[in-house]
């Protein structure tokens, strides 16, 4: 039998760290898999909902990428991985698919928050983003 392993949820404003957070905190443990809540939702090949311009789609669409990450949290932390989603989501809506996946009682959640001007240097230097981080600056101020 496996041993539990937790399941980290990081969440936070846009460019806060969460992505860096994730790789740090799995490298302590022998087996770790990163979920990135964004990246599951950009899968959509066509009629990805943009969330500069929120709408029900985008409501829709982030709903599915939370179920997704929960489905794929389930099969790797039972396989023995400690694992960490991590996105700009709401943590209610995490819980909910978290319990659906029996997970619940295994997540340790992490709701980072930096100064703004902190996370606005971070968006400026990030170059992992195939698009011009500075379209984010308005929303996330």
């Amino acid at each position: 039998m496996i041993a539990s392993t937790p399941i980290f949820v990081i969440t936070g404003q846009l460019a806060a760290g969460k992505s860096t957070l994730a790789r740090a905190v799995l490298g302590r443990y022998p087996f770790g898999y990163h979920i990135d809540v964004d990246g599951i939702r950009e899968m959509v090949t066509s009629g990805l909902a943009s969330p500069l311009e929120w709408t029900d789609e985008t409501t829709r669409q982030f709903g599915l990428a939370i179920t997704a990450s929960a489905a794929l949290a389930n099969v790797y932390a039972n396989a023995g991985f400690t694992v960490a989603i991590e996105g700009g989501v709401d943590p209610a809506a995490m819980d909910d698919a978290l319990t659906e996946a029996g997970l619940l009682d295994r997540r340790v959640g992490i709701v980072l928050r930096p100064r703004l001007d902190t996370a606005l240097h971070r968006n400026r230097e990030r170059q992992n983003k195939s698009f011009d981080t500075s379209i984010l600056e308005g929303v996330m101020r």
